[in-house]
């Protein structure tokens, strides 16, 4: 739907890494911090209005943080898995 918002995506989608890696923490604590700067920043923007110069900004979010590069790559990764399962949620 049009109105749903990003934070209302990031915890469905952190319901469904819970519910599938029960067994793996590390995967699950990776994206609950994948999701926090995209929360902080866009929570309330509505996912259909969320693109690249926003997964952008996110990004730059975390070099200004001084996250390394693999850290920030397989961050954005967990981020663009979050909106591919709300694509295929619907």
């Amino acid at each position: 739907a049009d109105d749903v918002t990003v934070a209302e995506l990031a915890e469905q989608f952190i319901a469904h890494i819970r519910r599938e890696y029960a067994a793996s923490p590390a995967v699950i604590e990776k994206a609950q911090l994948s999701v926090r700067p995209l929360l902080e920043a866009y929570a309330t923007l509505p996912c259909c209005e969320f693109g690249a110069l926003q997964l952008r900004a996110v990004r730059e979010g975390m070099i200004n943080a001084g996250l390394c590069i693999a850290t920030i790559n397989g961050r954005i990764a967990m981020l663009k898995r979050c909106f591919r399962y709300g694509v295929e949620m619907e």
